[in-house]
């Protein structure tokens, strides 16, 4: 009995050091494996901090953070004129909207205009939104922007602030450097103004937009007028006329002529 009982307690040790043993491996192999993830996971975790990568990363947004450091389109020069309509009086503006920045276009510039009367209060007000404007392009532009049944005493202008998805790469844009373009022949026939729109570049320019300001006896902008162009080709030409209001009309007035880039 003691022979069997000593062999019974031998095979009891041997199961239990046979289970203990197997349960030291069923935990050593999640472990290792744990451990195993954990390396493979730590030089990613250890790169996004101290990788040279990261560096770059950084750089790059703090160059576009700079880059990003824009100025505003600048109202260069402004002003309205008033002509009489029946007993309504027909306000016409005119002003030149300049781009300061080197390599930054915008688009869809807004000028806001709002005519007031002696006391500030509002007689009517509109905003303008124009085309792209190039880096270091001055837009001109003119029109009949309102009829009141009240003079206005003054037009106040401001730059409406572009919003982050006007401010455009000009490589982006199908016409990606700005084209200056020529005016010839212009006459005066009354209140006609004609002329051609000369490209002397190699890209087609299409829609054009022509605009005429005026100026009294100071130079100051008593207002404007324009008119819309298309099919102008590449090194090609296009003929306009304008018809403006007789009383607009001044013996000091330039023409300008730009592509509009949408």
């Amino acid at each position: 009995m003691n022979v069997l009982r000593r062999r019974f307690v031998a095979c009891l040790i041997t199961l239990v050091i046979v289970a203990l043993s197997t349960g030291y491996l069923i935990v050593l192999a999640p472990q290792e494996e744990s451990q195993r993830v954990e390396n493979d996971e730590r030089p990613i975790v250890t790169n996004l901090g101290e990788d040279e990568d990261e560096d770059i990363f950084y750089e790059s947004q703090e160059t576009t953070t700079g880059d990003m450091q824009r100025q505003l389109p600048i109202l260069l020069e402004y002003g309205h004129g008033v002509t009489r309509s029946f007993n309504d009086f027909v306000v016409y503006i005119g002003f030149l909207l300049y781009n300061p920045n080197d390599d930054i276009a915008i688009s869809f510039p807004g000028v806001r205009y709002t005519a007031r009367t002696a006391d500030n209060s509002i007689i009517n007000t509109s905003d303008q939104i124009l085309g792209t404007i190039y880096p270091g392009q001055t837009m001109a532009w003119g029109f009949l922007a309102f009829i009141v049944d009240e003079e206005p005493d003054f037009v106040e202008f401001e730059v409406i602030p572009p919003e982050d998805w006007n401010w455009t790469n000009p490589q982006t844009l199908d016409i990606p450097t700005y084209v200056p373009l020529d005016i010839t022949n212009v006459s005066q026939r009354g209140r006609s103004f004609t002329g051609e729109v000369v490209n002397p570049s190699d890209f087609a320019a299409g829609d054009v937009v022509v605009t005429v300001i005026f100026r009294d006896e100071n130079g100051e902008i008593v207002g404007g007028d324009s008119t819309f162009l298309s099919g102008l080709g590449a090194n090609g030409s296009v003929p306009f006329e304008l018809n403006i209001a007789e009383e607009l009309i001044t013996d000091d007035f330039e023409i300008f002529a730009t592509i509009r880039v949408l």
